[in-house]
């Protein structure tokens, strides 16, 4: 029997440039609850091949550091696909990604942004107390989310079924590499 991802969740940054491993942890634990419906991804960054991914769902969450000014709240932003596009082999902004799932597919999911607070991103491989700290309270924001607009469950864990066939997800990746070479070959003679 196959379960439909319903929810997925992208936690991206670089794992050696310390507290900006954020995203990556949130998404390793969320991984770890081995919810039914969702996903969660670790990943170095945002890229273009997401889309297909995020078409899948009906709610996206993406988790991210970032350079805590005064702050060490975790902040939660709801989403909307950016409607201009501006095609880069990856992207540093949740918002484009939606923009290029909305272009190709014509819907994107409901998406939040979860970003937290850190305060070292130099080369290295540990998380200061302020990025633990908000590995904590994001990982609480995204249990909130998933139990409030996914609609799943986040008590009495249990583990989920493979994801997806092989089939649905090679149509799906045609269906965008097709979408996704006609888009890029209009906007480069738009120009």
């Amino acid at each position: 029997m196959m379960i439909s991802v319903k929810s997925l969740v992208i936690g991206y940054g670089n794992s050696l440039r310390s507290d900006d491993a954020i995203g990556i942890e949130v998404a390793k634990i969320v991984a770890s609850w081995h919810l039914p419906n969702v996903r969660s991804l670790a990943l170095h960054q945002l890229t273009p091949e997401l889309a297909v991914e995020l078409v899948k769902v009906e709610l996206a969450i993406f988790v991210d550091a970032s350079e805590a000014a005064n702050s060490d709240v975790v902040e939660l932003h709801a989403l909307k696909p950016s409607t201009s596009l501006d095609l880069k082999s990856h992207f540093s902004d949740p918002k484009a990604l939606l923009g290029l799932t909305q272009a190709l597919f014509g819907k994107s999911p409901q998406a939040w942004w979860v970003i937290v607070p850190g305060v070292d991103f130099q080369l290295g491989d540990r998380l200061t107390p302020t990025a633990q700290q908000g590995i904590e309270q994001a990982s609480n924001e995204v249990k909130n989310l998933l139990n409030t607009m996914g609609k799943v469950r986040t008590t009495n864990y249990h583990p989920s079924s493979p994801i997806g066939s092989k089939k649905t997800e090679n149509h799906a990746r045609s269906q965008y590499d097709a979408k996704y070479f006609r888009y890029c070959d209009r906007s480069s003679t738009a120009k």
